[in-house]
Formats: structure tokens, sequence, C-alpha cells
């Protein structure tokens, strides 16, 4: 009889035992556990994702990558490939040297982007760029576009800036003073705004349609 009793009391320990284990809640995960836990970039554009798998900064088309991938990354050449959308691009953090020419592109924007100094964005059908406050930014290349306007107030070093053959009203580089290479040809405006030290010393490789005028207010 004692036995029996004995045998009863462990089966119950043992189903109580079960539930309580059913019961529980499951682990948390636990970010320091590594693979699976790390931070991931969106990139909207498959074509953009396949150019980074070319680069081994990838391994599979899922619209992320890993953000530890790509944010040392110095100088990112992804020319001629037929990308429409580099959404992601803000995460490169370390990214001075970006080059995009001949794509489908038709908005870049690199206000993440603080470390860019060269940027070749030509031969795309780009509507719009913003490198507003790239204080680091040196040479803009983004000829053949269909750019309405460019901003360039605060880029302090711009070296080297190319907007020909676009669709651009008005440009002001009056706040570019180390601008020693300008291309403004092809554009429907009349005027360029520049600083009176400019308007003093036109560099010779400025070039310009030859009805346009440089003048300190295009008003």
């Amino acid at each position: 009889m004692k036995k029996k009793i004995g045998t009863l009391l462990f089966l119950s320990a043992l189903v109580f035992a079960c539930s309580s284990d059913d019961s529980s809640p499951d682990p948390q995960p636990n970010p320091d556990d590594g693979i699976g836990f790390e931070i991931t970039t969106a990139i909207a554009d498959p074509v953009f994702e396949q150019a980074l798998i070319d680069l081994n900064l990838d391994d599979k088309i899922d619209g992320t990558v890993l953000t530890s991938r790509i944010e040392d990354i110095v100088e990112l050449v992804i020319d001629n490939k037929g990308i429409t959308d580099i959404t992601g691009i803000g995460d490169f953090k370390n990214l001075e040297n970006l080059v995009v020419e001949g794509n489908s592109l038709a908005r870049l924007d690199l206000t993440n982007n603080s470390n860019l100094k060269f940027l070749y964005a030509m031969d795309n059908e780009l509507t719009f760029i913003n490198v507003l406050n790239l204080d680091n930014l040196e040479q803009l290349e983004a000829q053949n576009n269909n750019l309405s306007s460019m901003d360039v107030s605060t880029n302090p070093v711009l070296f080297v800036l190319r907007l020909a053959n676009n669709d651009i009203a008005s440009l002001d580089v009056s706040g570019n003073p180390q601008i020693n290479r300008l291309s403004i040809e092809d554009n429907p405006l009349t005027c360029i705004q520049v600083s009176q030290a400019q308007l003093d010393n036109i560099p010779l490789e400025w070039t310009k349609d030859i009805d346009d005028t440089y003048a300190l207010d295009c008003e």
C-alpha cells in the first residue's frame, strides 16, 4: 500500500513539473548570441542588391544586407548596372567615393553620407540629388540627367561641379569659393550667380552656353 502511494506521489510530481514547464514563457533571444541577431539595412532594388553580392558585401537577394558589411566601405563602384533605386546607401557611413554613373536612378539622397568626397552620377535619369551639409564633398559630376535644380550651398570645399545637359533653370555657386572646374552648358538657365571674387577672376575651366552670364544677383 505504501508502495502504491509513493508511486502515485511521484507521478503527480512529474505531471506538475511538466505542466509548469509547458506554461513557462520561451526564453528571450539574447542579442549577444551573434548570428541571427545582426542589424540589417533594407535594400529596395534587387539589382542594387545583386551589385552588392557581386562585390561580396551580401550573400543572397532577400531585401536586406548586414549593416556591419557596408558601414566601413570607403569606395563603392556600381556603374552601368541598371540600378533604379539606391535606398540603403545612407548606411554606408564611411563612404568617400561613390560611382553610380550609367544607371537608371531618378533620385539620390546622400545627406547621411557625411564623409562623401567624390560623386560620379552622370548618365542616369536623375531629377533630384540631395548633397546638403556634405562638408567634405569635393567633386560632383551629374551631367546628362534630368535635374531641374542643384543646391550646392552647403558644400564649402567643392572643387569640381559638372552639370552639363540637364534642365537646370538657376545655379548659385557664390558660396563655393574653391570651385575651379564648372560645366553648366546645355541647360535652360541664362545666369549663374557668383561671388565678387569669382566674378573678378572666372577660372579658365568654367564652361557655359555662350548667351549665359555670370552675375552677383540673377534675379
